[in-house]
């Protein structure tokens, strides 16, 4: 008996001891344990008035409904696809078991984000025709590794045969690398634009016409971008490689400068002599050792010599025949 008094006495003294605001904070703790979180009352929002538990009867305000707006854009997304679903599958009943199969594309194509510019339609070419990467303003940077990784990607795994640069007139890096303005970050993105116009700055800036002049920097920026492609050691390697092949018809991958007309719908090809190009810093940026044909001691750069074709024009940057790309 004394010892069961102990206890009850014992366990009335700690209740006792339990100061006030330690009550009042054990009880806040408690109603927010049971309390609805953040996320289901947004769940709840989404559901609607009616669904789950509770009456009902609350309505959510509309402005609070429109904050979720995206969701529906992203249905009109999932019903597009599944219209285009049914007519791929009506003009080809096994264009999606082509489609799953492993990709073997012949082209590779370097072009800008912009939306109005879709590679493979552009091109009148279908999908798992054209391995694409894309960034603003069409660039080769050699520091970018995303560039570097789809290039070396479709060189060495796709062995893609022509590589794609593809500008567009009215293209907006280009439009704002021409201004004296910061747009932030991707300044330093355009900044290469801003040394192309450097370099073509006495041909530029003697067009007085300022749109004329956009759409040649479009031009020579698509052209520049082929010349950096050239100064990969991933093209070089591969285009000295198909060169020893003699299965191949001509060393690959193939570069050709292309530019978009959205106003019209046309590509066309730019009228570019990269071997003469080139050949001015061959010195500079050849990492293979490569004979210079300006002393190749056969008639100067690329000209026929008695030896064959093969010792005159087996340089990475040219084709098999000579010709220009």
């Amino acid at each position: 008996m004394t010892g069961g008094g102990g206890r009850k006495g014992r366990r009335k003294i700690r209740r006792s001891a339990i100061s006030p605001y330690t009550m009042r904070a054990a009880a806040s703790l408690s109603r927010r344990a049971f309390a609805p979180s953040s996320r289901c009352r947004t769940l709840a929002t989404l559901a609607g008035p009616g669904s789950g538990s509770g009456s009902g009867s609350e309505k959510a305000p509309t402005e609070k409904r429109k904050r979720f707006s995206y969701d529906e854009d992203l249905l009109k997304v999932f019903a597009a696809n599944k219209k285009w679903m049914k007519r791929m599958t009506a003009e080809d009943a096994d264009f999606f078991t082509k489609l799953g199969a492993p990709q073997t594309p012949d082209f590779m194509y370097i072009g800008c984000a912009d939306s109005r510019v879709p590679a493979n339609e552009i091109m009148g070419m279908g999908a798992g025709e054209v391995f694409v990467h894309r960034n603003v303003a069409n660039l080769v940077v050699s520091t970018d590794l995303s560039m570097l990784s789809c290039l070396q990607y479709a060189v060495e795994v796709l062995k893609v045969k022509h590589i794609v640069v593809a500008g567009h007139h009215g293209c907006g890096g280009v439009q704002q690398a021409m201004k004296n303005e910061s747009l932030g970050t991707i300044d330093a993105w355009l900044g290469n634009i801003r040394d192309i116009y450097r370099i073509h700055h006495a041909e530029l800036d003697a067009i007085e016409d300022e749109d004329a002049r956009f759409r040649r920097l479009v031009e020579l920026n698509t052209v520049e971008q082929c010349l950096n492609l050239y100064k990969t050691g991933i093209v070089q390697a591969q285009r000295l490689k198909s060169w020893s092949d003699p299965e191949e018809p001509f060393a690959y991958p193939r570069i050709h400068a292309l530019v978009f007309d959205p106003s019209v719908g046309e590509l066309t090809k730019l009228n570019v002599d990269f071997r003469a190009k080139i050949s001015r810093f061959q010195h500079i940026y050849d990492l293979h050792g490569v004979p210079d044909f300006e002393n190749d001691g056969h008639g100067g750069a690329g000209a026929p010599s008695e030896k064959g074709e093969k010792d005159d024009f087996q340089h990475f940057m040219l084709r098999k025949d000579g010709s220009k790309e």
